[in-house]
């Protein structure tokens, strides 16, 4: 998703890294294909989805076999069809020419900047290729909006990005929503139904264009994601009359350089996701599950335990004690950990003055994994008892081809409680155990002594600790409990220390990150929505699949382990996705975070202006204008 605030387009769904793609629709054994939930969300409302064959009319323009299978007959032209689908090229002013828009074109100014007047352009972007790449087809794009006015800006906008997709090389539809009906069960084969579907399952990407209305996207989206059902987000101009010229094109602005960014980190995010869309949604619980029921149930199956009685609890037995998995202290790994590792912090406990005790999620120091009382964990694993019936092993050999990072991913935990029987510590570090397993590198930050967010103690050693940590860490796990439908103030006093800036970069950005939260009552989701946010903000990709513990004190036991349930399924689930997503986002976090509104800034400031400066120029040109400076008193 992509959100443009005022003063300037603040926000990505990949949190300026790349916010993650989509599950789609997938078979279930013995099941036709249904529409799920999602599984995966790119930044920016981007969902990477899988193409399941079925055959649909082949139409205009298809690019391969698997486009042509969901092509509707003429719906790649600008008109619509007699019965309201097609128009898919709507966004171009010559049907034959991609890209093409009516009225100023900059995008081709942008592309290959011939008057060199912009100082950056595109064109390494349009070349951007992953290494040993299994598919070879431009990247398949559906764009959605969601407006019906004659002069939407929301399409305008959606036009704009679809231009931009095109000139990178991305094969771009567009759904237009009029005639769309409302949701209802009774209207599955309306034609416009149809046509969404089939291009929602032709795509391996989606943007989402939306209005904000009432604090919300407005309903002529929201309607269009109903059909499908999946979750992004939204994109919102704020005074957007002023950034569009009388052809609908978007004027010379930072507006528009953002608009610019977000594309292509989308594109080059979609070619990177697409690559490994398989490896993200294989999940231990759906493996368990098969293994031991035959198949993928049915949400109406699991809510029936008449039908299917839910008993997964394992015996305990002196035969399945604790199996050390990976032997050795976890130490630096490489020139880059020792650089912001802190002497004699790896261990349990803390040093004298609060900092370390990085590794308090251990019961034996040198024994990663490990941890007190039941260690399921290892049954996890490697099932070595077969009562699981799956095990997380092939998760830890999960490696990217052509990878050039070889060391162990470096994880940083963080919860936000300081009670003694603190929820979401435990929770965290039952998520650093199970990392360990997997084969990363892990560090646990104990909030405790962390001072509230004051300049005055920015050389305080827990500020600094966090901060190094931080530095060396190249993904996140975030476990906070709910309080007051928000997230703690512990744990964003921790956050609060974190965004430095270096010029205008946020040095968190491009590392990934997984939100995690505890209830005291029943489920909720309002922190793990609060984290994410705070993720996007940070430019932090954000591994889509997440846990919410309900009534938390009955969810682990008296030595702060979690207890066999279907919420323990779930965490190892997030674990096992977010390890692979991490040592995937690393390789590619150079090409994801550079920028062409940045490549412009160095190539007409000589380098990347602070904020402070950036503001400094707004006001003097404000000045030089005769008005007052945005955000200024008369």
């Amino acid at each position: 998703m992509l959100q443009l605030t005022r003063p300037v387009l603040r926000s990505l769904t990949i949190p300026r890294s790349g916010r993650i793609f989509s599950a789609a629709p997938r078979p279930r054994p013995g099941q036709g294909v249904d529409f799920g939930p999602s599984v995966w969300v790119p930044a920016l409302g981007i969902f990477l989805r899988g193409v399941h064959s079925r055959t649909f009319r082949k139409g205009l323009g298809s690019s391969s076999e698997e486009e042509a299978q969901y092509n509707l007959e003429g719906g790649n032209d600008i008109e619509a069809l007699a019965d309201g689908t097609g128009g898919w090229l709507a966004h171009r002013a010559e049907a034959s020419t991609p890209g093409s828009g009516p009225g100023t074109d900059w995008i081709n100014e942008v592309f290959s900047d011939p008057s060199d007047e912009q100082g950056a352009d595109l064109s390494a972007t349009a070349a951007f290729k992953v290494p040993s790449a299994r598919l070879t087809h431009p990247p398949r794009i559906l764009v959605l909006y969601g407006s019906l006015r004659p002069s939407s800006f929301s399409r305008k906008l959606a036009h704009e990005c679809a231009r931009l997709l095109e000139v990178l090389g991305a094969e771009v539809r567009t759904f237009c929503p009029r005639g769309l009906p409302v949701r209802d069960p009774a209207l599955e084969d309306h034609p416009k139904v149809q046509e969404l579907r089939n291009l929602s399952r032709w795509s391996e990407g989606h943007v989402w264009v939306s209005p904000e209305m009432h604090g919300c996207v407005t309903g002529a989206f929201k309607n269009q994601i109903d059909w499908l059902p999946l979750n992004t987000g939204s994109v919102r101009p704020t005074q957007a009359w002023q950034e569009f010229d009388e052809d609908g094109r978007m004027k010379d602005s930072n507006f528009r350089d953002r608009v610019v960014d977000v594309m292509e980190e989308y594109y080059k995010f979609t070619l990177i996701m697409r690559e490994h869309a398989d490896a993200l949604v294989d999940r231990f619980s759906e493996r368990k599950e098969v293994a031991q029921k035959g198949r993928l149930l049915t949400q109406a199956e699991h809510l029936d335990r008449t039908l299917q009685p839910f008993s997964l609890r394992r015996q305990k037995s002196s035969a399945f004690g604790h199996q050390p998995i990976f032997q050795g202290m976890a130490g630096t790994s490489s020139e880059e950990e020792a650089r912001y590792t802190l002497e004699g912090a790896n261990d349990i406990e803390p040093l004298a003055d609060g900092t370390g005790s990085w590794l308090a999620h251990r019961a034996k120091k040198d024994v990663p994994g490990s941890g007190p009382g039941d260690d399921w964990i290892t049954e996890v694993f490697s099932d070595p008892s077969g009562a699981q019936g799956a095990n997380i092993a092939s998760s830890a050999a999960f490696q990217v081809p052509s990878a050039r990072f070889a060391h162990r991913p470096r994880i940083l935990v963080l919860y936000g409680s300081l009670r003694p029987t603190s929820f979401s510590r435990k929770m965290a570090h039952e998520c650093a155990r199970l990392l360990e397993v997997l084969g990363a590198e892990v560090r646990t930050f104990n909030p405790m002594g962390l001072p509230v967010r004051d300049p005055a103690l920015e050389d305080h050693p827990k500020v600094q600790e966090l901060r190094n940590l931080s530095k060396w860490s190249e993904g996140h796990v975030w476990s906070s409990p709910e309080m007051h439908g928000c997230i703690t103030g512990a744990f964003k006093n921790q956050i609060d220390w974190l965004p430095l800036n270096t010029g205008s970069v946020r040095p968190t950005q491009g590392r990934t990150c997984v939100v995690l939260q505890v209830n005291g009552g029943s489920q909720s989701f309002n922190a793990v929505n609060e984290l994410r946010r705070l993720a996007r903000w940070m430019r932090m990709p954000c591994c889509t699949n997440q846990s919410s513990v309900p009534k938390a004190w009955q969810e682990f036991d008296d030595d702060g382990r979690m207890k066999d349930s279907s919420f323990r399924d779930r965490v190892v689930d997030v674990m096992e996705e977010f390890y692979k997503f991490t040592l995937i986002m690393r390789e590619h976090t150079d090409a994801l975070n550079d920028r062409f509104s940045e490549r412009k800034e160095v190539a007409q400031k000589g380098r990347l202006l602070t904020q402070a400066e950036k503001e400094k120029l707004k006001n003097e040109a404000s000045a030089d204008a005769g008005s007052p400076a945005v955000g200024s008193k008369k």
